[in-house]
């Protein structure tokens, strides 16, 4: 059964609230971030997805 069905209607709400409830087991209710505060724009770490990286071209 698809869950974009209107089949699924009945299913939508518990199985939205399951999900809601084994997130917060899993990552409890609070959310994290990371703020990278560099003192120059350049950082020596090369992570793919940043920016600040000094091996990629600017």
């Amino acid at each position: 059964m698809a869950l974009l069905s209107p089949a699924a209607a009945d299913y939508l709400e518990p199985i939205a609230q399951r999900a809601q409830r084994l997130t917060r087991q899993r990552f409890g209710n609070t959310v994290s971030f990371y703020v990278p505060l560099y003192l120059s724009n350049l950082c020596a770490n090369d992570c793919t997805y940043c920016g600040f990286s000094m091996s990629k071209p600017h």
